[in-house]
């Protein structure tokens, strides 16, 4: 579980998980990253937008920061597979959710499930349900796995 705090820069990300092992066989790294992937496409200005209207002022460099995507990138580089997008052809995401912001200007998928690409996925997704608006400001993830 990989959960850093919101205020890491892309490149202190990055620098972290250049030091993960990732030489097992087969793991699952997952987490809120805080992080844009790489394999998502954004509109800058829209989420720029987003950032500010709950950020305010920090919401701009946040934003600007989160787009350099370098530690997703990194992590698809150590091999690892990013399991909705592996399952999914629509894109999606993973905050705000109602109870964090009702503008979606911030619509991005921070949250992961990465693994080693020898396991089986059989199904991922992210959860959207009424009671997950009022929960948590990220909707929760998941992955269903052949064992």
């Amino acid at each position: 579980m990989f959960h850093p705090h919101p205020d890491t820069s892309e490149e202190e990300k990055q620098d972290f998980i250049e030091k993960i092992p990732f030489d097992k066989e087969n793991y699952i790294l997952s987490g809120d990253l805080n992080a844009l992937s790489i394999e998502d496409s954004y509109n800058k200005e829209k989420l720029i937008n987003g950032y500010e209207s709950f950020m305010k002022s920090k919401g701009k460099p946040k934003a600007e920061n989160m787009l350099k995507m370098l530690a997703t990138k990194k992590i698809l580089d150590k091999g690892l597979v990013d399991t909705y997008k592996l399952k999914n052809k629509k894109s999606d995401f993973t905050i705000p959710t109602d109870l964090m912001s009702k503008n979606k200007d911030a619509s991005a998928r921070i949250d992961y499930l990465f693994l080693t690409p020898n396991l089986k996925v059989i199904k991922s997704g992210i959860i959207k349900k009424s009671v997950t608006e009022k929960i948590s400001d990220h909707y929760p993830i998941y992955v269903i796995l052949e064992i």
